[in-house]
């Protein structure tokens, strides 16, 4: 029997990503490229374009109409407010999983509050 080894990889043997990142920009703004930070790069993207396949990050404004704590409706197609359906179905799913014995009340768990100050 032979054993495997169980070591993580170096970043030097990190993945390629998906997309090249905007390098210039980023040597300029960020310093020197690790293969780490090439790789999260990847997944992000450079730029927060929707229409790119990475990752897209919301503003402040659409986190916030998200999470019906400012008015208009978030990126997407996603409801106003739609933050606390995600709560009711993670718990619903949590609770068939046995994670969780019971219902939680979304206002027993989303603070919204660093939102509201922020705006």
């Amino acid at each position: 029997m032979s054993v495997q080894n169980t070591t993580p990889p170096t970043p030097a043997e990190a993945p390629t990503p998906l997309s090249t990142p905007p390098r210039a920009r980023l040597f300029e703004t960020r310093g020197t490229l690790t293969p780490r930070r090439t790789v999260i790069l990847g997944i992000l993207g450079g730029e927060n374009n929707p229409e790119d396949g990475t990752l897209y990050m919301y503003n402040l404004l659409e986190a916030a109409r998200f999470c019906c704590v400012a008015d208009g409706d978030p990126p997407f197609g996603q409801k106003y407010g739609q933050m606390t359906d995600h709560w009711n179905l993670t718990n619903k799913w949590w609770i068939t999983f046995g994670l969780m014995n019971k219902t939680v009340d979304p206002s027993e768990g989303l603070d919204y509050e660093l939102l509201r100050e922020a705006l």
